[in-house]
């Protein structure tokens, strides 16, 4: 699912830190940062608590990984899901068709892939006062449930380091 066009991405805080995760997290994507695309799309805001005093971005993430070895496939949805355990466990929780993510693959040859990854994220904000009358936004960090994947700090396949699930819990 390669874009054909390129739009301008939102400065959100979690697609930040998502990339900059799976960067660390992937060894593949360590040296090779150009095969991760990620687009906000389908943005909006909603006024949540006091008027004025605190918002919730609601998007959805869009992540490309472009010519991928298709054995890559498991590391990448065991990263992105320790991600997702700290990071929107919102995702995890038991919903009606039970999926954390969506996704699509072209299949560019037998062993290699595009794949585009669908996340559906919030990100809370609450203006908080200051001195003189003055306020600042702060980003709210997601509550923290009990982990199950951030657990496994390692993955080997074949031998192979896979994923590294220490930098999920990076802030």
């Amino acid at each position: 699912p390669r874009r054909s066009r390129s739009r301008p991405a939102l400065a959100m805080i979690k697609a930040a830190r998502l990339r900059h995760y799976l960067e660390t997290a992937i060894p593949r994507l360590k040296d090779n940062a150009q095969a991760l695309k990620v687009y906000v799309e389908q943005g909006g805001v909603a006024a949540v608590g006091a008027p004025g005093k605190a918002w919730e971005y609601r998007f959805r993430l869009e992540l490309i990984f472009e010519d991928m070895p298709s054995s890559e496939l498991d590391a990448v949805t065991g990263a992105l899901l320790a991600w997702i355990e700290i990071n929107q466990p919102s995702l995890l929780a038991p919903v009606k068709d039970g999926q954390a993510f969506d996704f699509e693959a072209e299949f560019l040859d037998a062993k290699t892939l595009d794949l585009s990854i669908k996340l559906p994220l919030t990100e809370g904000v609450r203006l908080e006062p200051r001195d003189g009358g003055k306020f600042e936004a702060v980003h709210l960090d997601e509550p923290r449930p009990e982990t199950v994947y951030g657990q496994l700090e390692e993955v080997f396949a074949n031998g192979s380091k896979i994923i590294d699930h220490r930098w999920a819990h990076e802030p």
